[in-house]
């Protein structure tokens, strides 16, 4: 992401440097903040779909609140992994 200049937060090797020290000073997270919600594929052996559906941790759910985000993706607001 980081040649079109949105550069993921905590990307130690392709990331902004100085956005990675603001955000680990001002947040507390040393992290790499990349998410995914949602994923879905087919089991290799069964052939059965697979989904998964991981919602945000509390670093997330820090972020967020100190951007005053939360609430927009209501049901992704709470840690916990499902396998439907």
């Amino acid at each position: 992401m980081a040649y079109i200049r949105y550069p993921i937060i905590g990307d130690t090797t392709h990331g902004d440097l100085r956005q990675n020290r603001g955000i680990s000073h001002h947040f507390a997270s040393s992290r790499l903040m990349l998410h995914v919600s949602y994923l879905s594929f087919k089991h290799p052996m069964t052939g059965d779909k697979l989904q998964l559906i991981a919602k945000w941790d509390d670093a997330w759910m820090h972020l967020l609140s100190q951007f005053s985000w939360l609430g927009i993706v209501p049901e992704l607001e709470r840690q916990h992994l499902s396998i439907v």
